[in-house]
């Protein structure tokens, strides 16, 4: 049975915490980044989007948040030769939260040789050229399937919510509570969520759109049905929601 993302997280509260009131003792995350069995992942990369903090763990794993904004948080935990993965964690004033994050391995990747050659050909504008993150969204942009946001189509939209962003694509309707895809639906219908090439657990999709605000997106790609949706989508879902984050 593959490893899936455990997340357990335990409330601490120390004397010197005990001492303090809510508002004046710091919100904490401490965590540490494993595998299955409980082996540590040194140089793991934890992230608090939207925020300044981020951390890279030690030979145990371990990273630890101080200061942290209190209220729901998206983290972004990824290593090299792991799967990333996003989830939301909400933060009370004053607490102190301590779990363990797993990860999945990845799959055999493809030869450097044959990603640079694609990427190589990528046509973009010259205000990214000092970064590749982006050269998926401008080489899957070129073969016209799906919807695709760039950052002056957002800046234009001036949307209150990252759902409005789907406002006046075909057989999307936007609600006041997300979005309905009705070319994908049925008991066993996923709309698929990936957040800067790493997908979002099932489970936190809701509170990941929520907590990501227009303004820190540069670019999205909608695929509305299962004709539309990039062979790199095409695992359990029949339409996807693509978000790239702003790289400066």
């Amino acid at each position: 049975m593959p490893f899936r993302f455990i997340l357990s997280l335990l409330l601490a509260t120390g004397l010197a915490a005990k001492a303090l009131s809510a508002q004046e003792a710091p919100t904490r995350l401490k965590a540490q980044v494993t595998d299955s069995l409980g082996v540590a992942i040194p140089l793991a990369e934890v992230i608090v989007m939207g925020t300044t903090f981020r951390a890279t763990a030690d030979s145990e794993g371990v990273v630890l948040f101080t200061g942290l904004p209190s209220g729901l948080q998206l983290i972004q935990v990824r290593a090299i030769g792991w799967r990333g993965i996003y989830f939301t964690l909400r933060l009370e004033p004053g607490q102190h939260w301590v779990g363990r994050i797993g990860l999945e391995p990845v799959g055999t990747p493809l030869p450097d040789i044959v990603v640079q050659g694609r990427r190589g050909v990528v046509q973009k504008p010259g205000r990214y050229a000092g970064t590749e993150k982006y050269d998926d969204f401008f080489r899957r942009k070129k073969f016209g399937f799906g919807t695709f946001r760039t950052r002056e189509d957002i800046d234009r939209a001036s949307p209150m919510r990252t759902v409005d962003l789907l406002q006046g694509i075909p057989s999307v309707t936007v609600t006041s509570d997300g979005a309905i895809f009705r070319r994908c639906s049925g008991p066993a219908a996923r709309v698929g969520v990936w957040i800067d090439g790493w997908r979002v657990l099932e489970s936190e999709v809701g509170e990941a759109l929520q907590s990501i605000s227009p303004r820190d997106i540069e670019m999205m790609e909608v695929y509305r049905s299962a004709a539309q949706l990039p062979g790199e989508f095409l695992i359990d879902s029949c339409a996807a929601i693509v978000i790239w984050t702003r790289w400066n």
